[in-house]
């Protein structure tokens, strides 16, 4: 079953609902992905500081930073970078939270480990 992409995406969808939580499926491709994402973040009180295609090659994808207020009243910048892989039909998601005023160090921290990262094949779990 899990074979096939979208198998695998409705299974993960429907256990999802099974625990209660509400799932939006966008369409297809990056492209559509990164409008859906940016929309989702600032339908949840998420002010967009950056939002685009700076990613360090050899990646392809996307950098979207915002910033959120916690109830204490503290600024929260989150870093997410998203990562085409085109070989594996999927997104590769590294994000990171951290006060505002270390955003711009974090989003070099997270720079810094996309370009000197060991990177290893997936593989499934054993059984």
């Amino acid at each position: 079953m899990g074979d096939e992409p979208r198998d695998f995406r409705d299974l993960v969808r429907s256990t999802l609902e099974r625990l209660g939580c509400r799932v939006e499926t966008t369409e297809d491709g990056e492209a559509a992905f990164h409008t859906g994402y940016s929309a989702a973040m600032q339908k949840q009180s998420m002010t967009t500081l950056v939002d685009d295609g700076n990613v360090p090659a050899p990646f392809h994808g996307f950098r979207y930073m915002g910033e959120s207020q916690t109830k204490s009243g503290h600024r929260v910048a989150t870093i997410a970078y998203f990562l085409d892989d085109t070989e594996g039909s999927d997104i590769h998601q590294i994000s990171i939270a951290v006060p505002r005023e270390q955003s711009d160090d974090a989003d070099q921290l997270v720079r810094d480990l996309l370009a000197h990262a060991r990177w290893i094949d997936a593989h499934p779990p054993e059984r």
